[in-house]
């Protein structure tokens, strides 16, 4: 009875770790994406503020 009980719980766990190792794929996955975005915004950003910059130098 014993050894039924800890093969159903390694069981459970391997089924829980497999779960686990799916959701970090979507994450990683998905977070590749936004800090793609992120960085393409941030850059036009930097260019709107060095073009500010440099309009007002120019005064």
């Amino acid at each position: 009875m014993q050894n039924e009980e800890l093969e159903e719980k390694v069981t459970i766990l391997e089924e829980l770790l497999q779960g686990f190792v799916e959701r970090m794929n979507v994450i990683e996955s998905g977070m590749a994406d936004f800090l793609k975005t992120f960085l393409e915004q941030y850059k036009v950003t930097l260019k709107s503020i060095a073009t500010r910059i440099e309009t007002a130098n120019k005064r």
